[in-house]
């Protein structure tokens, strides 16, 4: 089951593109129409489910359903609370699956690749320092050593030598020229220029890269967990026919009594559902988003 949040990022306004003089930048105005026309730097978190999505989705699962039909017809069968002692393995499943991936949206959610800071911004053939969620695109920004790419553009004027190893895994130093382009997330580690602002806020490969990482992650499931849902639900219907004939040897065959019967072959299905192996997995993948989005 997916929950998913109508889009609330603000519609744009069709502005032309164009070819800012490095040394005198946009007007005021320029700047003031782009980020009113929603072509600002300012990043707008997409929506991911609630921690309340997460809980009902969990527990409206299809492993919980068997084990609850199975709760349910010891309880009709008048069997006693200690015979429903399988159902820990699903409450457990359940509340540490919850706990876990509510902690790993938690930190996702945090997920950020270009930290908030003041950038030397050209208006008008005056520097300004500006916060970057103000900076617009088509805006001429200067960097220089240490500073880090705010958003996706092109060097107009000097040279730079960037580190892109936050969003390429490339450690070395790589060399700009005019013309080249720029990736927001990365930083500056020698060198002084002026360059035009392409792609800004949710744009910017680095904001595209994070909301990757903040994808639903029932979207795109892993091989494993694709694996193990259909395993779980092969041996959810498989259990149908052979829970019936066990019940029938128990109950018409050896004469055992409804309670006994009931007992004999809902403990003889438990053991067929590999509920451990569910719970490992799950925990092992939670943990795991929440170790990398740490990092």
């Amino acid at each position: 089951m997916v929950f998913r949040k109508r889009s609330t990022l603000p519609s744009r306004q069709k502005i032309p593109v164009i070819s800012a003089d490095p040394e005198r930048g946009l007007s005021h105005s320029e700047a003031q129409r782009r980020l009113a026309g929603g072509w600002g730097n300012l990043i707008h978190n997409r929506a991911m489910r609630t921690e309340g999505q997460i809980i009902l989705e969990k527990c409206l699962t299809f492993f919980n359903l068997i084990f609850i039909i199975m709760a349910i017809l010891l309880i009709l069968a008048g069997s006693t609370v200690i015979k429903l002692a399988f159902l820990v393995a699903v409450i457990l499943n359940t509340v540490i699956g919850c706990v876990q991936e509510i902690r790993a949206k938690q930190a996702v959610d945090k997920l950020t690749l270009v930290a908030s800071r003041t950038i030397p911004a050209i208006r008008e053939g005056a520097v300004c320092q500006l916060p970057s969620e103000q900076l617009v695109r088509d805006d001429i920004v200067e960097f220089s050593a240490g500073d880090q790419i705010c958003a996706d553009g092109v060097l107009r004027s000097g040279s730079l030598q960037v580190n892109e190893s936050l969003i390429t895994g490339e450690a070395d130093g790589i060399l700009k020229n005019p013309g080249d382009p720029l990736l927001s997330g990365s930083f500056v580690i020698a060198g002084r220029g002026r360059a035009q602002l392409t792609h800004v806020g949710n744009d910017a490969f680095a904001a595209r890269l994070a909301a990757e990482a903040k994808k639903d992650p029932k979207a795109v499931r892993s091989e494993m967990m694709r694996h193990l849902d259909k395993l779980i639900k092969f041996i959810g219907f498989a259990l149908i026919p052979i829970g019936a004939v066990l019940f029938y040897q128990e109950y018409f065959v050896l004469k055992l009594g409804l309670r006994v019967s009931a007992e004999a072959t809902a403990a003889a299905l438990v053991g067929m559902v590999p509920e451990g192996l569910y719970l490992l997995t799950s925990i092992a993948l939670a943990a795991s988003s929440l170790k990398l989005a740490k990092q």
